[in-house]
């Protein structure tokens, strides 16, 4: 039985800026750390996996990427779905 890739508009979102995996995941580490006042560690590869649906972030995780991008998070994680 093949596992389920969840669907979600990071890529869209991620293209439209002009950012690489790497950029977006050193925006996104340093968001996290000013609104949580705490180190998450962010990698190109975690956003790659987040885009491709086969990595789902956590809630916290997600709220700062979509705070990035200025997006509700429903408009990047769940009218995709």
């Amino acid at each position: 039985m093949k596992k389920e890739q969840k669907k979600n508009r990071l890529k869209e979102f991620r293209e439209r800026w002009a950012l690489t995996y790497q950029e977006l995941a050193e925006e996104v580490e340093q968001l996290y750390l000013k609104k949580k006042g705490r180190k998450k560690v962010v990698s190109w590869q975690m956003i790659r996996a987040i885009e491709a649906g086969s990595y789902s972030p956590s809630l916290e995780l997600g709220i700062v990427i979509t705070d990035f991008f200025h997006v509700e998070v429903k408009e990047m994680f769940l009218d995709s779905c």
